[in-house]
């Protein structure tokens, strides 16, 4: 009995579709560690973050609360600019 090419080349479609399907379903057994839980590296990166200080209103330079009268002064001056 003799295979007829187009049977064959239809087998093989069939099956790599199947091992596809098949490779792309396994599942990863690797578990995700949740960042929540985990605690910041002791390494010079990291070394000055939890030393920094909140940003509140109290540390505010006075150069910056300038520069922000200022911008409100332009906006309330010129409404209508866009």
């Amino acid at each position: 009995m003799k295979i007829k090419p187009s049977i064959l080349y239809l087998l093989v479609f069939v099956i790599s579709i199947i091992a596809i399907i098949y490779v792309s379903n396994m599942e990863n057994t690797e578990e995700v560690i949740p960042i929540e839980n985990s605690k910041m590296p002791s390494d010079e990166i990291h070394a000055n973050l939890n030393a920094a200080q909140e940003p509140t209103g109290g540390n505010v330079s006075s150069e910056f609360k300038n520069k922000m009268k200022n911008l409100e002064d332009y906006v309330v001056s010129n409404p209508k600019d866009t």
